[in-house]
């Protein structure tokens, strides 16, 4: 039997070292973008948790059980889910989500406030030892909930019913902050500087993905503050927008050529030398859908700070790549394979690839590449990369994909994994970008 299914791996890793970037067609990338918008519903209120919006990351309950709805996690889902469904559908998913939300803001049960990290099916927060706080779960929520309360806001007939949960249960101008998102403003802006752990959990400092999150919330709150009669709030959201920028531009070293991903960290499980993380590229992605919605032009000295990150992004982008192509035994063997891992250091499951970091430079590369009339090589080599190691058949994804073999290792079906390939094709099947062989 064992002899069996190394052949099975074998012929299997074989036949897609044969396949070419020249296979990549839209037809294969809305194949798996449907399989993974189906696959991450199956995660949404599975049986098990008590409530329909209870985003679970994993179906796997043991080595590792994953089996808890994270705030970050679930946040980024919706965020994902909102890029890939029709507009009219958004209430569906959101209004429950934001009830869902609303209770655990509202836990006693919450060992550290507004920055609690995750929740057990049957509806507490998990009080557990743990990394506390996690404060881009708070800014992810303002994100996601911000943007769908913008567009709803813009829309031509807007529901009576949408505009009252909107200003009930979202955001209210008044203080003390009674509302879901406005509460999550406030307590962002007293967390500015304060450490906190990383999005994996492992380091207790200042993170580059937990302030970009910060101060996109920031923008997002300004704006939707303007929107709704909030002017000194919306001022307030403003400045602690360009504080953060001052922060974040801590993070840049110039000479190490790019972006450190954590600064004055308190713990550090792993120790970690080089600081060089694949979060940077996640955080970068996440301004798409933001700058979508809200123009540059409502904030000049976010457009100056843009362009200028945009360059540094790159040059960390370019390290990833050449760090994981030494590190990397299938980055090695096989001509065009970039698979990409957390940080160099990660030994977490024996420190392998994982789908939601190589989905993030595909998406990344995406964009940068949204003027030319064809797909980027490096786009083509990441999204060969994590085509080439799903599921072949089904196009399930787990969290990772072996550095030596190629098969999938840790939490089968990581709902994360579904939603950054939803963002990333969101980007490659633009009908405007014929990027790709049809």
């Amino acid at each position: 039997m064992i002899k069996l299914l190394i052949i099975s791996l074998f012929i299997n890793n074989l036949s897609l070292s044969f396949a070419t970037q020249n296979d990549i067609t839209s037809a294969d990338i809305s194949q798996r973008k449907t399989s993974s918008l189906i696959y991450l519903k199956k995660n949404l209120g599975p049986k098990g948790t008590h409530h329909p919006a209870f985003v679970i990351a994993s179906p796997s309950k043991a080595e590792p059980d994953y089996f808890f709805h994270w705030v970050r996690d679930a946040a980024l889902t919706m965020l994902a889910l909102m890029q890939t469904i029709p507009q009219s559908d958004w209430n569906t998913y959101l209004k429950p989500f934001a009830e869902l939300e609303i209770i655990h803001q509202n836990d006693p049960a919450n060992l550290v406030g507004l920055g609690e990290v995750k929740y057990n099916p049957s509806g507490e927060a998990f009080t557990g030892p743990w990394g506390r706080p996690q404060n881009d779960g708070p800014a992810l929520r303002v994100i996601t909930f911000g943007l769908w309360a913008l567009d709803l806001l813009k829309s031509k007939n807007p529901s009576i019913s949408d505009i009252k949960f909107l200003k009930e249960k979202i955001y209210r101008a008044e203080l003390p902050a009674t509302t879901l998102i406005k509460k999550d403003l406030e307590y962002i802006a007293t967390q500015l500087e304060n450490p906190s752990f990383d999005l994996w959990e492992e380091v207790l400092g200042q993170h580059y993905f937990t302030k970009m999150a910060q101060l996109q919330a920031m923008i997002v709150g300004s704006k939707l503050a303007e929107e709704l009669n909030d002017p000194f709030a919306a001022t307030f959201y403003t400045e602690q927008a360009i504080k953060l920028i001052s922060l974040i531009k801590k993070h840049y070293s110039s000479e190490r050529e790019y972006i450190l991903s954590n600064i004055d960290p308190t713990h550090d499980e792993k120790n970690r030398t080089k600081n060089l993380d694949a979060s940077v590229i996640i955080a970068w992605n996440l301004w798409k859908p933001i700058t979508k919605e809200i123009p540059l032009i409502n904030f000049p000295f976010l457009a100056q700070f843009l362009a200028t990150e945009k360059k540094l992004i790159s040059k960390t982008a370019l390290k990833l790549e050449e760090e994981f192509k030494n590190l990397y035994v299938i980055n090695q063997k096989n001509p065009g394979s970039s698979a990409i891992g957390r940080y160099p250091e990660d030994v977490y499951f024996g420190g392998h690839p994982w789908f939601i970091t190589t989905l993030a430079l595909a998406e990344f590369y995406c964009h940068q590449n949204n003027t030319q009339n064809k797909m980027s090589e490096k786009e083509l080599n990441y999204i060969s990369t994590v085509h080439r190691h799903m599921n072949q058949s089904t196009f399930q994804m787990d969290e990772q994909f072996s550095k030596d073999h190629g098969h999938m290792l840790s939490a089968v079906d990581l709902t994360w994994s579904y939603a950054a390939y939803l963002t990333y094709a969101k980007c490659a099947l633009q009908d405007d970008l014929k990027k790709l062989k049809n």
